[in-house]
């Protein structure tokens, strides 16, 4: 008998980043030495204290399942950093942790919207937000931030607003008069927002303000979502919250029961027990990255084919290579099979001619090794073209 799939999963592809990723640890595992600089991770070991208290939990056999929104524990120490780094209030109701931020996405989009429905990003913007409105069958609605922020009249007809500050892939660190404005504009075309804020702790230039601390009368129209990939190296744990209205916190506890249930007692009790120490660890992991950003940056400005800005947050380069070509999928395939290097190219983003570069090697003279072949690559690659 022919599988005949839904309709639903027509289309559906895995997210071009994760794809990527994929065929690199293919490679890898084959024996190939690949640079791979697509993904944002860090190389520090997670906190003692996580790593403790995992461990206590597995020896005493204590690995329950827990509420479907989370373990009391944790969300006590959620509630207790919301309000002492992000200056944000919230009752342990409007608390909501997921296995991982992309999941507290998806089921907000999900109780928020209905098939056919548009959902406002700008670009560029993460893949997963393109993949998940894929699946739900709703509509993109691409805006350019610099027009609202520049105070051109946008109208738009979406019921949602979905960004990340601070932003990935360009590093932009949102200043307080631009997240008002960005707030102006919700509230004038009556727009929820979804506020992505994953990346809160990678501040190298800037403030990261919390969109909800700024406008009171706003505060049950915006969802916040948190993650403890990026803040404390937890990646694999797969870790994330969601903050705001009740009543869609409750709806997406009503989905969740439905599909994971709660998150990993291992991964809750670990990320508690991270929330709970001090900024030092989280302040060493910022140093690193920074150091590795401005001792490379210099580096890529020479490079006359290249254009990239100097990034205030995040683990990435964003960068213009426009000089050479658009079509950036097949330099970063090339770049890949001549040098090794894996870099995401600029097209899941909705930018051709643009790559992002993770500086996540936690070895500066490798990056910049890096750095020097991938300028010998790209003249080489500018003489194929005007073959």
């Amino acid at each position: 008998m022919k599988i005949q799939l839904s309709d639903r999963v027509t289309g559906w592809t895995l997210q071009p980043n994760t794809a990527l990723h994929g065929k690199i640890l293919e490679l890898q595992n084959a024996g190939e030495k690949i640079i791979d600089l697509t993904i944002g991770i860090s190389d520090r070991p997670i906190p003692e204290e996580s790593k403790n208290a995992a461990i206590s939990a597995i020896k005493d056999d204590h690995v329950p399942y827990t509420a479907v929104g989370g373990d009391s524990e944790l969300k006590h120490a959620i509630q207790n950093k919301l309000k002492n780094q992000n200056k944000l209030e919230y009752e342990l109701e409007n608390i909501m942790v997921t296995t991982g931020a992309k999941q507290a996405m998806f089921e907000a989009l999900y109780v928020l919207t209905n098939p056919g429905d548009k959902v406002a990003i700008i670009r560029p913007y993460w893949p997963a937000y393109i993949q998940v409105m894929k699946m739900l069958k709703i509509e993109p609605f691409i805006i350019d931030v610099n027009d609202i922020l520049n105070g051109k009249n946008v109208q738009v007809n979406t019921k949602v607003l979905l960004f990340d500050l601070p932003h990935n892939p360009t590093g932009k660190v949102f200043s307080k008069e631009e997240l008002l404005s960005l707030i102006s504009f919700a509230k004038k075309n009556n727009i929820f927002i979804i506020a992505d804020e994953s990346y809160e702790k990678l501040i190298y230039e800037g403030e990261q303000i919390s969109l909800a601390t700024l406008d009171e009368s706003m505060q049950d129209n915006i969802l916040t979502i948190f993650s403890a990939s990026q803040s404390f190296s937890m990646m694999g744990w797969r870790l994330g919250y969601a903050v705001g209205n009740k009543e869609i916190i409750t709806a997406i506890e009503a989905v969740q029961s439905s599909i994971t249930a709660a998150t990993p007692y291992i991964s809750q009790t670990a990320v508690a027990a991270a929330l709970q120490t001090n900024d030092a660890y989280t302040e060493k992991l910022v140093t690193g990255f920074k150091e590795r950003r401005n001792e490379i940056y210099p580096q890529l400005k020479e490079i006359q084919w290249l254009e990239c800005k100097l990034p205030a947050s995040g683990p990435y380069f964003w960068c213009n290579i426009e000089k050479l070509t658009k079509n950036s999928v097949d330099f970063a395939k090339q770049l890949l099979e001549k040098e090794k290097i894996a870099v995401m190219p600029g097209e899941p983003f909705g930018t051709p001619g643009w790559i992002r570069i993770a500086f996540n090697v936690n070895q500066i003279p490798v990056l910049k090794d890096v750095v020097t072949r991938l300028a010998g690559f790209g003249e080489n690659y500018e003489k194929e073209q005007r073959k």
